[in-house]
């Protein structure tokens, strides 16, 4: 009995891999392993992708779909393991009534894969081999798509950047700048903001998007104002997904605000404004979601190449 699992073990996987670097998509294949691992197991599995970040679930892969960034808490100790940020390298986890596999995707993510015991011990370390290497290879194929997204975001933002350049008016390069930013993060609103160093002041140089408010292009806060205001003081990002009850929000202009992310601009340490980005929509464009890592990154590394047309 042993060699037969062996052996359809081995064939198992190696079938598993070649699906799994076929078709790229971590989604797909996470959702394909919970299939095959149900099957083995009589409908016990179920797998999960859980942000480090605030401890929401964001797919569930034993109903083959996203949650649209709605988000489920998952149990309360995975949440505790998350939020202190200990999931730093894979490990198992086993109770009396479940195996837990936790495989961490960078430092944004987390894969929770569950498996209800009681198939038995043969079938348990059949499944446990087959979990442990097809999470590595996941994990792997997911650092190649990252590489590959980080340096299309780079060709991207070098597009942005030149074209910019290229526009004399600043009124106009602020738009296409606004513009640009709005529809690559999937943002409802994007307003961009210019410091000027005589006032320390930021005035509103644009606003593009679904405009439900009065915060017009002349508006000026102090520096200490606002969430803006805040990450361009301090000079770090600021990505929150309830806007509206953070205290350095300043309420009266927006109503809708949901989800928000900033981008500090600055030119050899000098500070030049913010890129503010609000209610990032869904896939299917009816409800808002929290903006990702991805997106911060990809406003850090955007404000850093088109500081110039900043200058005021």
């Amino acid at each position: 009995m042993e060699e037969t699992y062996h052996k359809t073990e081995e064939e198992l996987i190696s079938q598993l891999k070649e699906i799994f670097h076929r078709e790229g998509d971590i989604h797909k294949c996470l959702a394909l392993l919970v299939d095959t691992l149900n099957i083995l197991s009589s409908e016990t599995c179920a797998a999960y992708l859980i942000s480090q970040r605030n401890g929401l679930v964001y797919w569930d892969y034993s109903k083959g779909r996203g949650l649209n960034g709605s988000g489920i808490l998952p149990t309360k100790k995975s949440f505790e393991i998350i939020l202190e940020g200990s999931v730093k390298q894979p490990f198992w986890e086993e109770s009396k009534a479940f195996l837990k596999y936790y495989l961490p995707l960078g430092v944004e993510d987390l894969i929770l894969l569950k498996i209800r015991k009681g198939s038995g011990k043969a079938m348990e370390a059949f499944i446990f081999k087959i979990i442990s290497s097809s999470l590595a290879h996941i994990a792997w194929l997911h650092n190649q798509n990252r590489l590959a997204r980080e340096d299309e975001d780079a060709r991207y933002i070098r597009v942005i950047a030149d074209t910019l350049k290229s526009v004399s008016n600043k009124e106009l390069a602020l738009n296409l700048l606004a513009a640009s930013v709005c529809k690559t993060l999937w943002a409802s609103r994007v307003a961009v903001l210019v410091f000027l160093k005589d006032s320390q002041e930021l005035r509103v140089g644009t606003v593009y998007g679904e405009l439900k408010g009065n915060l017009e292009s002349t508006r000026r806060f102090k520096l200490s104002d606002g969430i803006a205001g805040w990450s361009l003081y301090y000079n770090q990002s600021v990505n929150i997904q309830d806007a509206k009850n953070d205290p350095r929000f300043i309420a009266g202009y927006y109503n809708d605000i949901e989800t928000m992310i900033c981008s500090p601009v600055s030119k050899e340490d000098r500070p030049m404004g913010t890129i503010c980005a609000v209610n990032k929509l869904s896939e299917n464009g009816c409800n808002f979601v929290p903006f990702t890592n991805d997106d911060e990154n990809f406003l850090n590394n955007l404000g850093r190449e088109v500081a110039q047309i900043f200058n005021n």
